[in-house]
């Protein structure tokens, strides 16, 4: 038996995660000759590449790129035109939304929407599809008044291996 303690899991990303967050304390200290060089050359940067974005919101500044741009200002400009928000605070979190879903690829794609809409609290159903829980109310009803009759129609011996034989067979998940 090892008297040795084995490392957690997550202890070598932790270690690095507790590294970055220093080096980034680090770099922002006021005054320091990197934070002025850094600011100077993203300075620079940040002009040189707004000369070739689309006139709007969105630039470099955001890690974007010139089509991502196109594409977040077009967003911006529909969701403005269905519902204009003119709260500032409420605005940048409209601004960050946008920026988060173009950079995540999550704009246009219906497989990601459709794996979010059963997040919302087992609501879903009862929300999007009241039509299926309509028909299953039905089929359920229809069932049970079937099998009373058989219930009535048929012998003890009959129900008991009729019971026995339920037991087994595989259930339709709706049913429940």
């Amino acid at each position: 038996m090892s008297t040795r303690t084995r490392p957690a899991p997550l202890a070598a990303l932790h270690a690095h995660q507790k590294a970055q967050r220093q080096a980034r304390r680090r770099r922002r200290i006021p005054g320091s000759p990197r934070l002025a060089a850094d600011a100077q050359r993203q300075a620079w940067q940040t002009q040189d590449l707004a000369a070739r974005y689309p006139v709007g919101h969105f630039g470099p500044q955001h890690g974007l790129t010139i089509e991502q741009a196109w594409l977040a200002n077009q967003l911006l400009d529909r969701a403005q035109r269905r519902r204009r928000i003119t709260d500032v605070r409420r605005y940048n979190l409209r601004l960050a939304g946008i920026v988060s879903a173009v950079l995540g690829g999550r704009v246009g794609n219906a497989r990601w929407g459709r794996s979010q809409r059963a997040r919302k609290g087992g609501n879903t159903m009862r929300d999007h599809a009241p039509h299926i829980l309509a028909a299953n109310r039905q089929r359920i009803q229809e069932r049970r008044a079937w099998e009373q009759a058989q219930a009535r129609q048929t012998s003890l011996e009959q129900q008991i291996e009729a019971w026995q034989q339920e037991q087994w067979r595989p259930r339709d998940f709706l049913v429940w």
